[in-house]
């Protein structure tokens, strides 16, 4: 009688857990692949690439001449830019001189036609590349162009280590039953920055407008094994893309640059270290 009792008790969970396991096989042979790429999208995209080596041998490229006036044109007119005479010299003489930044920059000796000289101070357009780093964990790059006034951008994206297998049709109501043990949730996504700024001396102030985007996933654990090779599953919970923007102030030291900001919207502060060239 007892071992009658025993008998009774386990045939649910003996039937449970085949069901489970029915369920998860069907949604590994059936269901959506788990793997980044099918034979068949493999099987896409060499023939593709060998379409694009076909194109490639068929089409030469066009190569066009360097034309020496038009660059010695606009190379002259960047000097008049600077402060060079237009007429009443004779000629210059290449020179150079050290900036703030302790960079040596070009520089002209004109030689005008009444015996005096002038010298006129070329400046060229500094870059500032850099790595960054946000307090909402994420990591990027940013680049600067200009001197006084500047272009500035940066991408920033989500630090995450995800070892799951992602199950893209997967959804919560399949997975409830199963009581498998829920992990952390997966968090995907990134934002990129376009703006522009302004410096006094060696400190700038910049606006950057940005576009982001941020994938979150539900991830489980199967204590069966069967969608995953380690257990983790993961299936979509939901997609976002915002608008947003960050304030920022620049300092440069010699070659070295330094940036802080701040996203309003996000609520989150921005902390950047990269070199001037």
């Amino acid at each position: 009688m007892k071992h009658f009792l025993i008998l009774l008790f386990l045939i649910p969970i003996f039937g449970y857990s085949q069901t489970e396991r029915e369920d998860k096989l069907r949604i590994k042979r059936g269901g959506p692949t788990i793997t980044t790429q099918t034979t068949e999208s493999q099987q896409k995209i060499v023939k593709r690439d060998q379409y694009y080596s076909q194109q490639k041998q068929i089409f030469e490229p066009n190569t066009q001449l360097f034309n020496n006036n038009i660059y010695r044109n606009n190379n002259d007119w960047r000097w008049r830019m600077w402060g060079a005479p237009v007429s009443g010299f004779v000629g210059y003489t290449p020179s150079f001189y050290y900036d703030r930044f302790g960079l040596r920059q070009p520089s002209r000796i004109y030689r005008m036609a009444d015996g005096q000289e002038k010298t006129v101070k070329g400046e060229k357009t500094h870059w500032r590349l850099g790595l960054s780093f946000n307090t909402d964990n994420q990591l990027g790059g940013w680049v600067t162009v200009g001197n006084k006034t500047f272009f500035v951008a940066e991408y920033c994206s989500i630090l995450t280590i995800d070892q799951s297998s992602f199950i893209p049709g997967l959804t919560m109501d399949e997975v409830l039953p199963w009581n498998d043990r829920k992990l952390d949730d997966i968090t995907k996504g990134g934002a990129f920055y376009v703006g522009a700024g302004m410096k006094t001396g060696l400190v700038g102030f910049y606006l950057m407008p940005g576009y982001g985007w941020e994938i979150n996933n539900f991830q489980y654990f199967d204590e069966l094994f069967i969608l995953s090779n380690n257990g983790k599953y993961s299936f979509p919970n939901y997609k976002e893309n915002y608008f947003t923007g960050k304030v920022g102030l620049l300092f440069d030291i010699k070659n070295v640059s330094v940036k802080f900001d701040y996203n309003p919207f996000r609520e989150h502060m921005g902390f950047g270290l990269g070199i001037v060239f």
